[in-house]
């Protein structure tokens, strides 16, 4: 998400071409795992997104470009929502005290990002849903942040769905759940996280996420802090379904016949890092098909090793 793309349309020869490029990729690279060599040693970065909201009435605060400019550095960057702005910690190695520096390093993050939003007359808040986001923050593009790739990811989604965006999401007693439509992917801004990026050895990878996969549920419940969105209080945990239903190509049909969504857990345990990129490029069409050549960037060839990038 953070690197920007040259367009926002794409022809049906651009995603063909994308597409047969994809998959010879993906050979290559399952290639490239058989014989690579790998750094035997694991690091941690973390990338956290944050709400910018208004000092006077906590609404969101449009600004986050402004605050970038005046923060003038690369460890901070654009999310989708102009109401938003993330954080990034530069990876690190978790052993010793590793993570109480890491977690004090995030703390200055988010101390420098809230005096600059002051300065602006808003403040950082870090919380899962901001409360006070309203559905006529949405009926505009003025939510959106800048950059092509947010315009082409909205574009390709709503092209794919083929109508508005739906969240139908339970709330706590009767009548009182959400029920609404928008003509934009709009809603995935509200969403907001912390990421933890965890490297280890090849050989552990799939042992790693699969126990990942086993503890998210407690996580969920422990994390939980995002129970308000657009005036109604819904589930503790609201993002999960207002992220899965704000990105869903799939039209209700598609649903019925148990398409899989885009945003989803998975469904089985992995046996090597190849399956999950393997899985990704068998189910799900690419939604911003950009080669990597129209960004002026080497491309993945026979015999070579992927170029590293941040």
């Amino acid at each position: 998400m953070g690197r920007e793309i040259g367009s926002t349309e794409y022809t049906r020869s651009q995603r063909t071409r994308y597409r047969r490029e994809l998959r010879r990729n993906l050979d290559l690279f399952e290639s490239f795992l058989d014989t690579a060599e790998f750094v035997d040693e694991g690091t941690v970065g973390v990338e956290l997104e944050m709400n910018l909201a208004r000092t006077d009435t906590m609404a969101p605060a449009l600004i986050s470009d402004l605050v970038l400019e005046d923060l003038d550095d690369e460890a901070y960057v654009h999310e989708i929502g102009r109401f938003n702005l993330e954080a990034n910690l530069p990876v690190t190695h978790p052993e010793g005290s590793g993570l109480r520096e890491l977690e004090q390093e995030l703390a200055e993050k988010i101390d420098r990002a809230d005096v600059a939003a002051q300065a602006r007359g808003a403040r950082v808040i870090p919380v899962g849903h901001l409360p006070t986001i309203t559905e006529e923050l949405f009926a505009t593009d003025e939510w959106r942040a800048p950059g092509a790739r947010y315009e082409a990811l909205e574009r390709t989604v709503l092209e794919a769905r083929g109508e508005e965006i739906a969240l139908r999401i339970e709330g706590e007693g009767k009548g009182r759940g959400l029920d609404v439509t928008f003509d934009s992917i709009a809603p995935e801004s509200a969403c907001t996280s912390m990421q933890l990026h965890l490297q280890v050895p090849p050989e552990q990878f799939a042992d790693a996420w699969n126990a990942a996969q086993a503890i998210a549920g407690p996580q969920v419940a422990l994390a939980a802090n995002s129970p308000f969105l657009l005036g109604k209080r819904l589930w503790h945990e609201t993002r999960i379904p207002t992220f899965v239903q704000a990105l869903d190509t799939r039209p209700p049909e598609y649903e019925a016949q148990g398409v899989r969504p885009r945003v989803w857990f998975g469904e089985r345990w992995i046996t090597s890092m190849f399956d999950l990129f393997e899985e990704n490029v068998r189910l799900f069409p690419a939604l911003i098909p950009e080669l990597r050549e129209m960004a002026e960037e080497p491309l993945l060839t026979e015999g070579s090793s992927p170029a590293c990038t941040s």
